[in-house]
């Protein structure tokens, strides 16, 4: 199928494309569709019940620059009961941050972000609050080791594309501590 096919087909099912080319890396292909209400509640409702879920009522906020993935993002993290404040720009986050530092309880940062990385605003954030918990995501495998992020002070980092059964582990683990008695 080439890709104008592609296009047209996702177009009509209201959906969108994301690229992504490094030179060196090669290239990739996103493709997002809306999510049937019906099908994710009722399927988000069987793993909740079948305690495949973690889930939580604390505030985070989440930083991404793709629309489409922060949307799909909030929509999931607020089926697992969290409260979500969005932001596409990481500045508008640190400053959204500055101004209400003590209503977070976690941030979840995309790491590849124009003009300041997640790493950058997760460190800044960290300047104003030692303490708030950060998750990190990448679609880049290497872009950020497990021992440069604890250097940080990031406890967690994820590669995309993440499950939501390993979302809402991870949340669980920086949230708590990682004590393994998670709230399903």
């Amino acid at each position: 199928m080439g890709l104008s096919v592609v296009h047209g087909i996702v177009k009509n099912m209201k959906g969108c494309i994301d690229v992504k080319s490094e030179v060196g890396q090669g290239t990739e292909f996103r493709i997002y569709f809306p999510i049937e209400e019906n099908l994710i509640g009722d399927n988000l409702t069987k793993d909740k019940q079948s305690s495949s879920l973690f889930t939580g009522t604390e505030r985070i906020m989440l930083v991404d620059d793709d629309e489409a993935v922060l949307q799909m993002e909030k929509k999931a993290l607020e089926l697992l009961g969290y409260r979500v404040v969005v932001k596409n720009c990481p500045f508008d986050a640190l400053e959204a941050f500055k101004n209400g530092v003590n209503d977070f309880d976690l941030v979840i940062t995309d790491m590849s972000m124009p003009r300041m990385s997640g790493d950058r605003l997760a460190s800044e954030i960290l300047r104003i609050r030692l303490d708030i918990p950060i998750i990190l995501c990448t679609g880049l495998r290497g872009s950020m080791t497990a021992e440069l992020a604890r250097n940080i002070g990031i406890k967690e980092v994820l590669i995309k594309p993440v499950l939501l059964r390993e979302l809402s582990v991870k949340i669980r683990q920086v949230l708590e501590g990682g004590t393994g008695q998670y709230r399903r």
